[in-house]
């Protein structure tokens, strides 16, 4: 009751998350295998967002829109279909290699992106 009675109201200021102040929690920013600075991604960013994750992109083309439907591989040969948006903004990736914990060992060895994620502190 004692933890409950501590959550802070909505009017209060959240933390910052500036990473040049100092925190509990050290920030970090992922990585994503593509530069994400650019305004208008290519279907070379896509391909080198996948083979950051261990895997492929199938589709030989694409549209150019984030929610436009496309083939993909993972690094365990898995066959899936899923937007750049749901890939790149939403982190998902693979939904047969994320189920199952057990087998994070295998897959952070071929995808960097569950690495960084997985094993934040690099250990």
């Amino acid at each position: 009751m004692e933890a409950y009675r501590s959550i802070p109201d909505w009017d209060q200021v959240e933390p910052s998350l500036d990473p040049s102040l100092d925190h509990k929690q050290k920030y970090i920013r992922l990585d994503h295998g593509y530069d994400e600075s650019k305004e208008k991604l290519s279907l070379e960013d896509l391909y080198q967002a996948a083979a950051f994750r261990g895997g492929e992109l199938v589709s030989k083309e694409w549209n150019g829109k984030m929610h436009q439907q496309l083939d993909w591989k993972c690094c365990q040969k898995h066959a899936f279909r899923m937007t750049p948006h749901a890939m790149l903004k939403g982190g998902h990736w693979c939904q047969e290699c994320i189920s199952p914990p057990w087998n994070y060992s295998v897959l952070t060895q071929k995808n960097l992106f569950a690495e960084q994620v997985l094993n934040p502190s690099g250990k």
